[in-house]
């Protein structure tokens, strides 16, 4: 067969964005780490890997959902931080899959197309997706949901209900794993009751779809609950409770939450303008949706405490969404001139993306630090930590009661020195290691330290590790 003749498969349109979004996002799952949060979820796998009990016996400050949803990830593929970032990175995909689906049902092809692309290359969403804690995940749930209660609009009998339960369930399994997921509420409500122009819709058939939802929801909250029946009062005091008492700890980051996060998703903004006023001419219910969606989201981060960066993602899902909306403006211009414009915004976005990724990464820790960790205890010592990252680096395990030595879980919890004594008495810790200024807040803490861990090490950057004699 001649060369010219031989068939070339077709790529299909949300399989570009899928495979534009993991070539950006690959590399990042062995990069360094990203936040104080990820050697706080990765010592708490490893004690979940070893047998230990969520909020019994594991300190958890996010929903139950969480980290059995990153467990087998992290299970299957050898017990490593890149294992468990390849199941967040699974969900971002899931999410941008998700997220061509409804803006296809919302305004078709070419509004999916955009979309998804901009949720491939968006610089929070990107890093989001390589960094081990929960927001890709619960944001990929979350648009999952939305997806199939879209689609569900679409169809008739059996299967309407069938799908509307799925987005029920997914959407409990979103909240489930970080509570910010309350912000895809409003979309999917009014996705399930609003009506539908295409054909006759009447108001009981919406009734029952939202019925289907409810019921989907209902059952996964059960079945993701009942495993902590015991522990109910321990899940909220660690998951809902702590992030209530810490309100205003943060309180100083608000213009590093502008310049050094949302400046990034500036391009994306101004897109998603575009799109809205786009939409609001043509498919004026849809940017009714997006409208309330975004606001919701924004009423959610301003309920959040403590309110981090990250916790700025659940901003992107809607202005992505919206983004997309100005693709079919763009190209209302001449042909080949909004084609350029397309690309000389997908490049730009591109760029930003890739660059956010690599400047967010912050630097490997000490290998003098891993080094002596390994040398001065033995692999099966415990050893307590407000730097979790470095002494998962270097194989060893921590109390599972402290593997979360942060000041939200210190203030949050009104977690005091001699807690984290006793702790270290029972569990016969070996070793004792301050790598950041979180464990000197416990007042007289060091200083018993002193008397107990006589052998003092002092590491670059102002560690210092305390072993047994």
């Amino acid at each position: 067969m001649p060369i010219s003749r031989v068939p070339f498969p077709r790529i299909t349109p949300w399989l570009i964005p899928l495979l534009i979004a993991t070539a950006i996002r690959l590399p990042g799952v062995w990069a360094g780490q990203f936040d104080y949060d990820e050697g706080v979820y990765w010592a708490s796998l490893r004690s979940l890997s070893a047998g230990h009990h969520l909020f019994s016996e594991v300190f958890s400050s996010q929903p139950p959902g969480f980290l059995p949803a990153v467990l087998p990830f992290y299970d299957l593929l050898g017990h490593s931080l890149a294992g468990a970032r390849t199941g967040v990175l699974v969900f971002s995909l899931v999410g941008i899959a998700a997220t061509y689906i409804v803006a296809n049902a919302l305004g078709g092809r070419s509004v999916a197309v955009g979309a998804a692309l901009a949720a491939a290359v968006d610089p929070l969403l990107t890093r989001q997706a390589v960094t081990l804690q929960a927001e890709n995940v619960c944001l990929g749930l979350g648009m999952l949901a939305l997806a199939f209660v879209l689609v569900a609009r679409r169809r008739e009998g059996r299967s309407r209900i069938a799908l509307a339960f799925l987005g029920g369930a997914a959407l409990a399994a979103a909240c489930l794993v970080k509570l910010l997921a309350v912000a895809f509420v409003p979309p999917v409500l009014i996705a399930l009751l609003m009506p539908v122009t295409t054909r006759p819709d009447r108001l009981l058939q919406r009734v029952r779809l939202a019925a289907g939802a409810a019921l989907g929801g209902l059952l996964v909250s059960a079945v993701i609950i009942a495993p902590y029946a015991g522990s109910l009062s321990a899940v909220w005091t660690q998951s809902v409770g702590m992030h209530l008492a810490s309100n205003g700890i943060n309180s100083s980051w608000t213009l590093d939450l502008f310049g050094t996060v949302l400046v990034h998703d500036i391009p994306l903004a101004l897109i998603a303008c575009v799109g809205i006023w786009w939409l609001w001419r043509t498919r004026r219910q849809v940017a009714v949706l997006l409208l309330v969606w975004e606001a919701g989201a924004a009423l959610v981060d301003v309920g959040q405490h403590p309110l981090w960066p990250h916790h700025l993602a659940v901003l992107v899902p809607a202005l992505t969404v919206a983004a997309g909306g100005a693709v079919p403006a763009f190209m209302r211009l001449r042909k080949r001139s909004g084609a350029a414009l397309l690309i000389v915004v997908a490049v730009v976005s591109l760029v930003i993306a890739e660059g956010n990724l690599g400047h967010q990464v912050t630097a490997d820790t000490a290998p003098d630090t891993v080094s002596a960790i390994e040398q001065y205890t033995a692999a099966q010592q415990l050893v307590v930590t407000d730097d979790q990252y470095a002494v998962s680096t270097a194989n060893r395990d921590i109390p599972p009661q402290l593997v979360d030595t942060s000041i939200v879980r210190q203030i949050g919890t009104s977690l005091q020195a001699s807690d984290v004594e006793a702790i270290i008495v029972n569990q016969h810790v070996g070793a004792i290691l301050f790598g950041t200024s979180r464990l000197d807040r416990l007042s007289g803490f060091r200083e018993w330290v002193h008397l107990h861990y006589p052998v003092e090490l002092n590491l670059p950057e102002g560690r210092t590790l305390y072993v047994e004699r």
